[in-house]
């Protein structure tokens, strides 16, 4: 809804209870979600911060599904955003890699259309058009509407 100091004091509000109730998954989610907000926001040196530190928390856990299915996509996202473009592309080809290893056909489609939003903003646009009708196709195959959208 665009409030984004409400989101602000609420995730700080359930990162201290995950903190206090010994969660370290959603300890990490809380940093994820912090992340997506600054992004939205512009602020994107914070962003990149927090996406790190829930990355770091996730791979303490050995949790392979939210560091390819949030973590590094809205990473690659923010360094897409910083103009920081090779380290996006290894952080958003790892979550390719990753979602394709455990047949995630929806987070496989995410990490295509983030690796073409980057290939259109280098102006390799023959390979953004490639990357972006594969992710095109399996959201349209998953029936994911709001992913259609974006893509």
């Amino acid at each position: 809804m665009g409030n984004y100091s409400r989101s602000h004091q609420l995730l700080e509000e359930g990162r201290e209870l995950a903190k206090r109730g010994t969660n370290p998954w959603m300890f990490g989610l809380g940093y994820v979600n912090l992340g997506f907000i600054l992004g939205r926001e512009g602020k994107y040196e914070q962003a990149y911060d927090a996406f790190q530190s829930g990355l770091e928390i996730y791979k303490e856990l050995g949790n392979v599904h939210s560091m390819r299915a949030f973590a590094l996509n809205g990473l690659g996202y923010v360094l897409i955003q910083m103009g920081r473009f090779d380290e996006a592309h290894e952080v958003l080809q790892e979550s390719l890699s990753l979602n394709t290893q455990f047949h995630d056909r929806w987070g496989m489609g995410t990490s295509l259309r983030r690796l073409g939003v980057l290939s259109l903003q280098k102006g390799e646009l023959a390979n953004a058009k490639t990357l972006l009708k594969r992710s095109l196709t399996l959201f349209t195959e998953l029936g994911m509407r709001w992913d259609i959208a974006w893509v």
